[in-house]
């Protein structure tokens, strides 16, 4: 006779149904030290977000909020599960933004690595850690951006950083010793570190400064340099995945962590050295907190109009979309609160213009002067294609 074992985790609203799973259920400990759960036979009001079972080809099967089963071993299994962990946490509290980043702690302030995968962020932050650094995330960071403490903080999830193996050949016999060494569960791909200092759930710390990972094949000296804030942003936008907020929100957050963080990019080809770089770097002990002032409510979620372009009406800009300019690049978040959108040099010129009504002819006149060495009929079609974009995002609307 089967038996289902629910996993109860704290902050979040749904279980995790375990069906005869006794040998996954002993390896949770390993994987989630710092995230206060409990086990029982009756599961939530709600479906489980995910369900393990034993599987029929590999050793286990599991499906995510009764999606199609994926079969793995163990920690595989175990990988897709965390991961699932990341989206359920903001479906259970949709005011945080979540940013695929690590965040580690330097004195007392959290410098965040918004990366994108097998950018060598968890790598980098797990050998931070080893130097004493506590580990916020190695892979996904919540965050608050009006909290009431009244500044921009990072939280602890409490999952153990997971490390890609191999490790690279640059890395030390002492840093693979200790690895090898190390109690949690892994296999020939992945290992999760038991031995490191994580925040609990829930921890918070103000974030202190961004830094962008520009890993290197071949060899290079660890060096920290400015980026220019309208690339950082960007960065951001990219590896936020909240979903159930106003665009706006999310997009003055941003704003305001790289108006008043610093931020880098970080060029080095070995993580280890990196970590020993970053470490012993004066100015990341130093940094500011940043206050995230009045709370943003955004309009609300407008229903956008989404009526077909027409290259002889005269179009204004949409009531309730909010822009930012960094750098010479504008970002724009539509009324409707579901997408950011960042403009080239030549969209940007056209939403200029659009500041007062105006027609497809009267903005590819003021186009052309501008780009005085680009034919005419050239300029005319790329004026309405950007229009129909914009049309179509619900930026503009016909007057």
């Amino acid at each position: 006779m089967s038996r289902t074992r629910y996993l109860h985790l704290e902050g979040l609203k749904s279980a995790a149904a375990f069906e005869d799973a006794a040998a996954l259920e002993a390896l949770v400990p390993g994987v989630l030290p710092g995230w206060p759960f409990t086990w029982s036979d009756t599961p939530t009001d709600f479906v489980p977000f995910a369900t393990i079972r034993p599987g029929k080809k590999r050793a286990w099967s599991i499906s995510l909020h009764n999606d199609e089963p994926r079969e793995w071993n163990a920690v595989d299994t175990l990988c897709d599960f965390v991961a699932e962990l990341a989206w359920e946490r903001i479906r259970a509290r949709t005011e945080l933004l979540s940013l695929h980043a690590a965040a580690v702690d330097f004195s007392g302030r959290l410098v965040v690595f918004p990366n994108v995968k097998r950018s060598g962020k968890s790598t980098l932050s797990i050998a931070l850690a080893r130097l004493g650094h506590r580990l916020f995330a190695d892979d996904v960071t919540p965050v608050e951006i009006d909290g009431a403490n009244g500044f921009i903080t990072g939280l602890g999830n409490g999952a153990a950083p997971r490390l890609r193996l191999p490790l690279p050949e640059t890395f030390t016999p002492a840093f693979s010793k200790w690895v090898a060494d190390d109690s949690g569960p892994g296999n020939r791909r992945y290992k999760y570190m038991n031995s490191i200092d994580i925040a609990p759930f829930g921890a918070t710390l103000p974030i202190g400064a961004i830094v962008i990972l520009d890993r290197q094949e071949e060899a290079t000296q660890p060096r920290l340099d400015p980026m220019e804030r309208s690339e950082v942003l960007a960065r951001l936008i990219h590896q936020n995945f909240s979903r159930d907020q106003h665009s706006a929100r999310i997009l003055k957050a941003l704003d305001q962590m790289t108006s008043e963080l610093p931020h880098f990019a970080l060029r080095y080809s070995s993580g280890e050295e990196a970590a020993a770089y970053l470490h012993d770097h004066d100015f990341l002990h130093d940094l500011p907190k940043v206050e995230v002032g009045s709370a943003f409510t955004a309009t609300g979620w407008a229903k956008g109009d989404r009526r077909a372009f027409d290259p002889n009406a005269t179009y204004v800009r949409a009531d309730g979309v909010y822009e930012i300019e960094a750098d010479g690049a504008i970002f724009l978040s539509d009324h409707n609160g579901a997408a950011i959108h960042r403009l080239n040099s030549g969209s940007a010129m056209i939403w200029k213009a659009l500041a007062e009504p105006s027609t497809s002819a009267e903005i590819t006149s003021i186009m052309s002067v501008a780009f005085d060495k680009v034919a005419p009929d050239q300029i005319a079609n790329d004026t309405d294609r950007t229009l129909c974009d914009f049309a179509k995002a619900s930026l503009i609307l016909p007057v």
